[in-house]
């Protein structure tokens, strides 16, 4: 069974104030499509215009993230003032991807089939797998890590019916992103 995508329906106020009120520090940034919090320990929350919630980041960043905000938003957490009506956070199914759910990256803005520009912290290194602008791997090729206009790992993730940061977890982010080497005995 696939796990569906988080969303959250209220305002970019709202979920600030949710974040302070849970004691998640760190900064919003507003980037093209959607908003990036970046908590003080690394983790990521990307909220998008759609209202889809993305946690990345850290592995341990990532889930003290997704913990925090668990116990806020299924009812168990009991700090929250009782008078206060939080906004509303809905489990959707995502529909089956479309070429108009093509995007443009959210970091440096390239167009599908586009290489990434330099620097970006979307691009996934074609060496090692892991995010390029972390990475000082040589070899990178550009053009196989370009923009297919999808987040890297989501259409992975969900045709092996897993979540995004389970692909991740398992290293099987490997598999697609890392670019074969050739053995030269094969070729000819």
């Amino acid at each position: 069974m696939k796990k569906q995508k988080l969303k959250f329906t209220g305002t970019l106020e709202d979920l600030t104030d949710i974040l302070w009120d849970h004691d998640i520090y760190g900064s919003m940034s507003e980037r093209p499509g959607f908003h990036r919090f970046v908590s003080s320990n690394g983790g990521c929350l990307h909220w998008y215009a759609n209202g889809t919630i993305c946690f990345q980041g850290p592995a341990f960043a990532r889930q003290e993230l997704e913990e925090k905000l668990e116990g806020m938003f299924d009812g168990s957490d009991q700090g929250a003032p009782a008078d206060r009506v939080e906004p509303e956070l809905v489990y959707t199914t995502p529909p089956p991807p479309d070429l108009t759910d093509l995007m443009s990256c959210g970091d440096c803005g390239v167009q599908p089939g586009q290489v990434h520009k330099e620097g970006c912290d979307i691009e996934m290194c074609s060496v090692c797998g892991g995010q390029r602008r972390m990475c000082c791997c040589d070899g990178h090729d550009k053009a196989f890590a370009h923009w297919t206009g999808f987040w890297p790992g989501t259409p992975e993730a969900e045709m092996l019916g897993i979540e995004t940061n389970e692909l991740f977890r398992r290293g099987l982010h490997r598999i697609f992103f890392i670019k074969p080497k050739m053995d030269s005995s094969r070729i000819g």
